[in-house]
C-alpha cells in the first residue's frame, strides 16, 4: 500500500513537472568541456529527429526508460531524467554518463552517443535499432551496477566466445535490435528490412567468400579479408537479426582440422568468432553457450516474446514501484519490468544467475522459462562450474575481429571449463585427441583435477600451469592490447596491400616484357598499371573477384592498347602480342586475389 501511495505521488505530484519535459532529448556537441564533463546543447533538428523516433520500438524503449527512472526516483530519490541521445563525431555507439546542459552539471545522467551521420531508420544498424541497444547497457548499469571482470580479453562479437558476463551484457543489449525490426508499429522502411532477401543473400555471399579465404592454402590478397572493414559491420547487423532469431550461434561452425593442427589456429579462431553454425551442426557445450552473446541474445528475444511471460502479471504494488498502474503497461513492457525488477533485486552477473533469480521471484513462470531455456540451449542443462582462466602468450589474436592481420596482437585468454577446440589447439604441443579428452571430461574444480581426469602428459600440465600464472600477471597488468585506433587497425591492411602490389608489380613487368620486348621502364609502368587496377577493383568493388577484375583490367588497358596497335600498324600479329602481354601482366595480381583451397 505504501508503494502504491508513492506511485500516486509520482503520477500526480512530480508527474505534472515531468509532463512538460520531453521523454527523449536530442543533443549535439559544443567542443567544450568543463570539470571533465562535455558541454552539450540541444540539437538544431531535435524536433524532426524526435518525431522520426516517436514510433515503433524507440518509443517503447523511451517509455521503459522513464519507468526505470521513476523506479530509481521512488527508491533512492534520484532526479528523473529523460532519455538523452547525443549525435556526435564519434564512430560507433556508446552508453555514456555525465555531461553539462545549459549550464547545469549532470554528472550521473546517462546518454547514448551515436555518430551524427547515422541513418535514423531504414537500414540495419540505424539509430532506431542502436539507440535501444545502447540503452540496454544503461539499464544494466543503473539497475545492476558495474559488472565484474569476466576474464576474457577479446573484444566481443556476436559469435565470439568471450565469458558469461560479457555475453550477458552484450546479448541483452543486442536483442533490442531484433525487437526494433519486429515492432508492429515500426516505420515501414525499417519493417521492410526483415524481409530484405537481397541484403540477407549478400551477407551469405560475403561470409562464403570470407570462409574460402580463411580456408585457402594461398591467398595473400583475398578480397574478402582485405575489405573486411567494409563489409563485416553491416553483415554482423544481419547476423544479429536473422541468425540470432534462428539460434544459429548455439551450434558449432565447421572448422577444418587442417586449420586446427597448423600450430597457429588464428584462421580457425576467426571462423569461430564470425560464423554461426549450420542447422544440422553439433551443439556447443553449455559452458560456451552462456559465454556467446548471440545465444544470450536469442534467449532474451524469446523471453520477452513469450506470450505466457508477457501476460503473467504481478499485483498493484509491483507496478507502483515503477510509478505506474498495471492497466497502463502493455504486455511487452510488463515482461521487461519483471526483468528489471530482478536486475535490481538480485544483481545477476550472467544469464545463469538471472534465470535462477527470475524463477525465484516469479515461480508461476518457471515452467515457461524452463521451456525457453531448453529450446535455446538445445536441451543441455545449465550447471555453474568454476572458471579457471588461462592466458596463452604463444597464441595471439587481433585486438578486435577488424584487426584481421594482428596489427595489435593480444594474448589469448580462455576458461578451461568453457574451452573450444580453437582455445585448446592454440596451446603448444596440444593434439586434437588430448583437446577432445579435456572437453569430454570437463568441468574441473582445479588444474590438479584437470591433470588427473584428462590424463595430461607432464609437459602439458606444466604448460597449463604456466598459463595460469600468466593469467594472474595479465590481470594485474590489465593489458588492453595497445592503443586501439582506426589508424592502428588500418596499417596492417595498408602494408599488406603495398607488399602484394609490389610483388605483383615486379612479376607483371617481367611477364609483360617476356611476351613483348619493350624498354624496362615501359614494362614497369605497364606492370604497375595492370597490377594496381586489378587489385583496386578486386578489393574495393564488391562484385569483382580475381577473374572478373582480370577481365575488367584487360578491357580498360589491354583492349585499347590492342586497338591502337591495329590502327597504327594495321597488322594483327603485333596487336595480338600486345593483348597477350597485358594478359600476362594481369596474372600475378589475379592469382594473388584468388582463394586456392
Amino acid at each position: 500500500m505504501r508503494a502504491l501511495l508513492a506511485a500516486c505521488l509520482v503520477l500526480v505530484g512530480i508527474g505534472s513537472n515531468l509532463a512538460a519535459q520531453p521523454q527523449l532529448v536530442i543533443l549535439t556537441g559544443t567542443d567544450e568541456e568543463h570539470n571533465g564533463l562535455p558541454v552539450l546543447t540541444h540539437h538544431p533538428q531535435a524536433e524532426a529527429i524526435r518525431q522520426t523516433l516517436s514510433s515503433g520500438f524507440p518509443l517503447r524503449i523511451v517509455r521503459l526508460y522513464r519507468l526505470v527512472q521513476n523506479f530509481r526516483s521512488l527508491r533512492d530519490g534520484i532526479e528523473v531524467e529523460p532519455a538523452y541521445l547525443y549525435l556526435s563525431e564519434n564512430q560507433g555507439g556508446f552508453p555514456r554518463y555525465g555531461f553539462i546542459l545549459e549550464g547545469e552539471e549532470k554528472p550521473e545522467a546517462a546518454y547514448v552517443d551515436l555518430h551524427k551521420s547515422s541513418p535514423l531508420t531504414g537500414r540495419f544498424g540505424a539509430v532506431d535499432q542502436i539507440f535501444p541497444h545502447e540503452l540496454g547497457h544503461v539499464f544494466i548499469r543503473q539497475l545492476i551496477g558495474e559488472l565484474g571482470d569476466g576474464g576474457a580479453n577479446q573484444i566481443h562479437a556476436t559469435a565470439l566466445r568471450t565469458d558469461p558476463i560479457v555475453a550477458f551484457n552484450e546479448g541483452f543489449a543486442e536483442h533490442f535490435q531484433i525487437m526494433a525490426l519486429d515492432a508492429p508499429d515500426a516505420p515501414p522502411e525499417t519493417a521492410r528490412l526483415a524481409d530484405d532477401e537481397e541484403s540477407r543473400l549478400r551477407a551469405v555471399d560475403n561470409l562464403h567468400r570470407y570462409r574460402q579465404a580463411l580456408e585457402s592454402y594461398f591467398s595473400p590478397g583475398a578480397p574478402a579479408r582485405m575489405r573486411f572493414l567494409f563489409w563485416f559491420s553491416q553483415t554482423e547487423d544481419l547476423l544479429r537479426y536473422h541468425w540470432v532469431k534462428a539460434n544459429a550461434f548455439a551450434r558449432q561452425p565447421r572448422i577444418p582440422d587442417r586449420l586446427l593442427r597448423g600450430g597457429d589456429p588464428y584462421e580457425a579462431y576467426l571462423i569461430q568468432g564470425v560464423f554461426p553454425g549450420l542447422a544440422e551442426g553439433p551443439a556447443k557445450p553449455s559452458s560456451i553457450l552462456v559465454s556467446t552473446e548471440g545465444v544470450v541474445s536469442a534467449l532474451f528475444y524469446r523471453w520477452v516474446s513469450d506470450s505466457t511471460i508477457r501476460q503473467s502479471r504481478s499485483g498493484p504494488d509491483f507496478f507502483a514501484r515503477f510509478g505506474t498502474l498495471s492497466e497502463e503497461v502493455p504486455d511487452l513492457e510488463n515482461a521487461y519490468l519483471k526483468l528489471f525488477s530482478v536486475f535490481d533485486s538480485d544483481k545477476p552477473q550472467d544469464v545463469m544467475a538471472l534465470i535462477a533469480a527470475y524463477k525465484k521471484s516469479f515461480p508461476q513462470e518457471a515452467q515457461a522459462l524452463d521451456r525457453l531455456v531448453n529450446e535455446v540451449f538445445l536441451g543441455q542443462s545449465l550447471t555453474r562450474s568454476p572458471q579457471i582462466w588461462l592466458a596463452n602468450p604463444d597464441f595471439k589474436t587481433g585486438t578486435t575481429l577488424f584487426d584481421q592481420y594482428r596489427g595489435l596482437p593480444r594474448t589469448h585468454t580462455f576458461d578451461i571449463n568453457a574451452a573450444s577446440l580453437v582455445d585448446l589447439m592454440g596451446v603448444p604441443g596440444m593434439s586434437l585427441e588430448v583437446a577432445d579428452r579435456i572437453q569430454r571430461t570437463a568441468p574441473y574444480s582445479s588444474l590438479d583435477e584437470l591433470e588427473k581426469k584428462a590424463g595430461l602428459p607432464d609437459a602439458m600440465a606444466t604448460a597449463l600451469r604456466r598459463m595460469s600464472d600468466a593469467m594472474q600477471e595479465l590481470r594485474s597488468s590489465q593489458e588492453q592490447g595497445g592503443d586501439l585506433s582506426l589508424q592502428t587497425i588500418l596499417m596492417p591492411y595498408i602494408l599488406r596491400a603495398l607488399l602484394v602490389l609490389g610483388v605483383c608489380w615486379g612479376l607483371a613487368a617481367a611477364l609483360y616484357r617476356s611476351v613483348r620486348r619493350i624498354a624496362w621502364w615501359r614494362a614497369l609502368l605497364n606492370g604497375l598499371a595492370a597490377s594496381f587496377l586489378l587489385l583496386a577493383s578486386a578489393w574495393f568493388l564488391e562484385d569483382f573477384a580475381g577473374w572478373e577484375s582480370l577481365a575488367a583490367t584487360l578491357l580498360v588497358l589491354g583492349v585499347p592498347a590492342t586497338l591502337w596497335q591495329v590502327l597504327r600498324k594495321r597488322r594483327l600479329r603485333p596487336a595480338m602480342t600486345t593483348l597477350a602481354a597485358w594478359a600476362a601482366a594481369t596474372l600475378p595480381a589475379a592469382i594473388s586475389t584468388q582463394t586456392w583451397i
